[in-house]
């Protein structure tokens, strides 16, 4: 696994949601991020990460794959997202659908992708930010 980029010891921890139906994905993907210093929540698929948005705990970033099971896939998710709270920026990710960045005010990242270019994009995200970590 590529080693995760370096943050400073004084940074307050960005808690981010990933969402992703297959476990393998989703737990090489967390592990990378909490390696790098996030606090990661896990869902399945988008029901799991409404529960999520809509209790206390604070996400400040979620990052969904496209293509899910259920009633909503991630798109859908995403501007369920937008409705519900839209300071909260999502990346999407897709190896089926071709969607270009800045894709309804969601961004995108293409699989197969490294998870260090998922950390730098998430870490532009979030220092572009004008909220502080919750």
């Amino acid at each position: 696994m590529e080693e995760a980029l370096r943050t400073p010891a004084s940074t307050r921890k960005w808690t981010l949601l990933v969402v992703e139906d297959e476990t393998l994905i989703r737990s090489m993907v967390s592990d990378y991020l909490r390696d790098a210093d996030f606090t990661v929540i896990e869902a399945k698929n988008a029901d799991e990460a409404i529960t999520v948005i809509s209790s206390s705990t604070p996400v400040d970033l979620v990052f969904t794959d496209v293509d899910m099971p259920g009633d909503m896939d991630g798109l859908m998710l995403a501007s369920w997202i937008h409705r519900y709270d839209p300071n909260v920026p999502v990346i999407v990710t897709s190896g089926v659908a071709e969607l270009r960045d800045d894709y309804r005010g969601m961004r995108v990242l293409q699989k197969p992708y490294s998870p260090r270019v998922l950390e730098r994009k998430i870490r532009e995200l979030l220092g572009d930010s004008a909220r502080s970590p919750r």
